[in-house]
């Protein structure tokens, strides 16, 4: 009856999904710019006298006529007054323009006045859209995993990874919490059913330790590895080996590791065998028994919940002849079965059984008791209010339960699986608030939970907290001072360290160095831990800059990061001791900010150099939100078998592919800004010289400016304002769940002009949870 119980529940998850394919990111048409009024007659007549002239003259040669290039016809898009239809054709033309990215270098160019009057005109039509800007849909999307863990954690205090198992999630836009890319499949539906299951036992506590389950592994459960083979029932060691068991235990706790085994025995020493569990040593265990009489050894091993690996290694193999005693020459060990028993330590009620049991009566009929109880549990765990009909249907499990046989707390187990395996816990839903005809009056207001979730959910990567949900209860969240006072508490709050290891970690690509290998004969000194600490000193960093309310450019350039002994060994920095990360006050620019630590210098190499187009694609897609387009069909950076593994080579090969048109266009900046990095090699220790050649590290980019190292690379991703506008943008991102329009990047550039030059991560924070785009959505139809 469980079993089906929670398969129809999962089912209801296809449901949601049909649900949720209905409500897109796709925004209603804005009106097409109005030809009227003064202002709109003005440019028009720009347009005929002005701007068709310049485009014939300086952009129609390459973008007009049959085949133009990258698509785009310039004399026929501005043959009349673009519609808003355009807005993200006028918003790349404005930045191409702006950035002296065309015409090419080689080619005849505007002069700095013209140019400048052309930036203009489109600036001004783009202005005339503004009117017309709608905050755009959400798609419905579920947890991701960081998110799920998150939520039980502060739900039931589960610290536990209960999503371990789980599909890895895609990313849209460089981040895993986008509706439109968080599919869900049947190994999903498994997953949740699971991890439900090992979520209600932690945080209703019903087991009987007095009578503590058994696992019991025969010989041919075991997996073997090393000179061990299979006779009859036992796996016998030959020479040293191991046997591996899988477990997948319910909680972390104390089990008792039996296990039926004999020696032959040679030597002076009986046979002796090493328990592992993932890996690591737990207890050595001497088997004196012999072959006529096997003996069962056993050991109370502490063991971390989920899946673990039991491991069982023969450690003392020996052979030497004898011809007294053919019998005592050659030691080996055997093991029967293995048998696992537990937990054995009692565990007391959970902080979350508590809780969830605070209004419990302890007496009367089971429906009566279970209401008020499952009732609260929903409220919280699905963001919500719950209606009444919702809870009598997840009550009456527990009457099920009960009638079974089980007791009622069993019963709030059971029925607690079934509210988190819910599509109402597993997606975040927002419904439309009514309906409405014309564009303008089908935008909405967000409920007061549905923005208490969205905030939450932007700052910890977590569910609303009791003061959020009082405040939503009291419909107060939809007034911007509360809202913004809401915000500037989360920030305070501990769980926002999410920013800096979900946010930073997926938009700085810091969860790559999991897969990146850098080959182990070129670099033999990098090992995880070194690893670890280069992940950490990053998320550290933007964890204080966070904190501290720091200008946003420090991100750029900081004369402080995070470091531990090895770290430092590694940057050739002397005086730190220890394998704790702290602050160290840097007197060596070259390392300070972002580009300066090791994790962005691996994830953007090779396994056995680096590689400036992959540095330079970094850069201009995470810190100057200037993606560039995909390659050509075929055209590969270098011909097959080049040596390029030596930096001058490398620079000659990729002047040479700079050569071809087609592909100048987004080399000449993408490579210039790699090669500024030349000097950190890839796992980011500094070089000067790469197989005794100088490094090179001067670029020149689009419009003549050159660069010549890291400081002065950092100097020019401070110019401006493209560094503050992509954080903005890829925080937008993250906080709203869904790709960024081109209406989007009118209401972008309204906020970074209250901003100013000098901002804060709290500052940018605050101004996008005021967008309309964060507070309101566009009702179905």
């Amino acid at each position: 009856m469980r079993t089906t119980t929670i398969a129809k529940l999962l089912g209801g998850l296809f449901g949601a999904l049909t649900l949720g394919a209905g409500v897109t990111c796709q925004s209603a048409s804005a009106r097409d710019a109005s030809s009227s009024g003064v202002e709109s007659k003005a440019l028009t007549r720009r347009l005929e006298t002005f701007v068709q002239p310049f485009l014939q003259k300086w952009c129609a040669e390459c973008h007009s006529g049959k085949d133009p290039e990258a698509e785009l016809d310039l004399p026929r898009l501005f043959a009349k007054m673009p519609a808003s239809k355009s807005l993200g054709l006028l918003l790349d033309v404005r930045d191409v323009l702006k950035d002296q990215e065309m015409p090419p270098d080689d080619e005849p160019a505007p002069s700095d006045e013209e140019r400048q009057k052309m930036v203009d005109w489109v600036k001004k039509v783009i202005d005339l859209q503004k009117s017309n800007v709608d905050p755009g849909r959400v798609t419905m999307r579920r947890l991701s995993r960081v998110e799920y863990r998150n939520t039980v954690r502060d739900l039931f205090g589960v610290h536990e990874d209960v999503t371990q198992d789980f599909p890895s999630d895609d990313l849209g836009y460089g981040f895993d919490n986008n509706g439109d890319s968080l599919s869900i499949s049947v190994l999903h539906l498994e997953n949740y059913a699971t991890a439900a299951h090992r979520v209600a036992e932690f945080a209703i506590v019903t087991e009987d330790t007095s009578k503590p389950k058994k696992r019991v592994f025969e010989a041919e459960d075991h997996k073997i590895r090393g000179r061990a083979a299979r006779r009859g029932d036992y796996v016998a060691f030959s020479s040293h080996g191991t046997v591996e068991i899988p477990l997948d235990l319910p909680r972390a706790g104390d089990y008792v590791v039996k296990i039926r085994a004999y020696g032959q025995q040679a030597g002076d020493e009986p046979a002796r065998m090493v328990i592992r569990v993932d890996g690591k040593r737990t207890s050595v265990v001497d088997v004196p028994a012999v072959r006529s009489k096997p003996g069962t050894y056993e050991r109370k091993i502490r063991i971390s919940g989920g899946k673990r690996k039991l491991g069982l290694s023969f450690v003392n193999d020996y052979f030497k002849g004898s011809k007294r005693r053919k019998d005592r020459r050659d030691r080996n060990l055997y093991i029967d079965y293995v048998e696992v028993i537990g937990p054995i330590d009692a565990r007391p009620r959970s902080e979350a059984q508590k809780w969830i049991f605070e209004k419990d009566a302890g007496t009367g009929p089971t429906l009566q008791r279970a209401r008020p109880i499952l009732a609260e549990v929903m409220r919280r765990a699905w963001r919500r209010p719950v209606e009444n009909a919702e809870v009598a249907r997840i009550t009456k499990l527990v009457e099920q339960a009960v009638e079974d046989g089980d007791s009622f707390e069993e019963g709030v187990q059971f029925a607690l699986q079934a509210v988190l395996v819910s599509p109402h816990f597993l997606f975040r839903v927002e419904p439309s608030q009514r309906k409405g005809g014309a564009a303008r009056d089908r935008i909405g207001l967000l409920g007061d939970y549905e923005i208490a979730s969205r905030l939450s959910y932007f700052l910890w990567s977590s569910l609303p907290d009791e003061r959020l949900r009082k405040l939503a209860r009291e419909k107060k969240l939809s007034d911007p001072a509360v809202l913004t006072a809401e915000a500037k508490r989360l920030l305070q709050d501990g769980r926002a360290d999410a920013l800096a290891t979900n946010f930073a970690g997926q938009w700085l690509e810091l969860r790559s160095l999991e897969e990146m290998t850098p080959d182990p004969k070129r670099f033999p000194t990098y090992t995880p831990e070194l690893r670890d600490a280069m992940r950490s000193e990053t998320e550290l960093f933007f964890r204080e800059v966070l904190r501290e309310n720091l200008n946003v450019l420090k991100l750029i350039d900081a004369d402080f990061t995070f470091l531990n002994e090895k770290l430092a060994e590694h940057y050739g920095i002397r005086g730190v001791k220890g394998a704790e990360m702290r602050r160290v006050k840097l007197t060596d620019r070259r390392r300070g900010g972002l580009i300066g630590h090791a994790s962005i210098q691996i994830v953007t190499s090779n396994p056995t150099r680096t590689s400036p187009v992959k540095r330079g694609k970094w850069l201009l897609e995470n810190l100057l939100d200037d993606p560039p387009p995909p390659p050509e069909p075929g055209s590969n950076s270098f011909k097959p078998g080049s040596d390029v593994t030596v930096a001058a080579t490398l620079r000659e090969q990729l002047k040479a592919h700079r050569s071809s048109k087609a592909c100048a266009v987004c080399h000449n900046r993408m490579d210039a800004l790699g090669l500024a990095l030349e000097n950190y090699d890839a796992i980011g220790r500094w070089r000067d010289a790469d197989h005794g050649t100088k490094i090179d590290a001067t670029g020149i980019l689009p419009g003549g400016r050159k660069l010549d190292g890291p400081i002065s690379l950092k100097k020019e991703l401070r110019r401006g304002n493209e560094f503050v506008r992509c954080l903005t943008k890829k925080l937008f991102l993250y906080a709203i769940g869904r790709e960024v329009r081109p209406a989007d990047e009118l209401s972008i550039d309204g906020l970074l002009d209250s901003l100013g030059r000098r901002p804060t991560l709290t500052d940018i924070v605050l101004e996008v949870v005021k967008m309309d785009a964060f507070r309101r959505r566009l009702l179905l139809k």
